[in-house]
């Protein structure tokens, strides 16, 4: 973290190490400087998910070669891996998703909008328990997730799932 901002960081994290460097300084080079040089045996993995900015930085402070790597493959395996606990909370929330489907499926009208339909199935996940709700309701076909459109619901319906340019039926409710 830049300098001046340090008191206020320990004020928040308390005796944990940190390192500053000055504004005109680089993190990178600093990186560089607590990890070790790449001749070291020193590989520093960056996340997919990373801004290039910052993946770039590092590449420029170690230099060429293979010293910044990517970590896809280890976090792919990290989030492959889950302990019991972790299974039955997805176990549970995929449960809690599938009785506010049912539910909100019984609601459903002809003409009801996809944004009432959202309002719904909103409501229906937040009363099975779950927090941080989205969804997306989509009605028609359509081969993008776009602003949400006034389509209303018509019967019967065939659902589609997106799956880059291409469109499939997954479903196909009558009511």
């Amino acid at each position: 973290m830049i300098e001046f901002e340090e008191g206020k960081a320990k004020e928040l994290i308390g005796n944990a190490t940190l390192y500053t460097w000055n504004e005109d300084e680089s993190p990178y080079d600093l990186v560089y400087t607590i990890l070790g040089s790449p001749s070291s045996g020193v590989r520093v993995a960056v996340e997919p998910e990373t801004r290039f900015f910052i993946q770039d930085g590092l590449v420029k402070s170690f230099g060429p070669g293979n010293s910044v790597v990517s970590a896809m493959e280890v976090v792919r395996n990290t989030r492959g891996l889950k302990s019991t606990s972790e299974v039955n909370i997805l176990r549970c929330a995929n449960e809690a998703t599938k009785r506010a489907i049912a539910l909100v499926a019984d609601q459903l009208f002809e003409g009801i909008t996809e944004v009432e339909t959202s309002a719904l199935m909103a409501s229906a996940l937040m009363t099975a328990g779950l927090t941080n709700v989205w969804t997306l309701i989509l009605f028609g076909e359509r081969y993008f997730a776009g602003p949400p459109l006034l389509l209303f619901l018509t019967f019967p319906l065939i659902t589609t799932e997106s799956r880059s340019r291409e469109c499939r039926v997954s479903s196909w409710f009558h009511k």
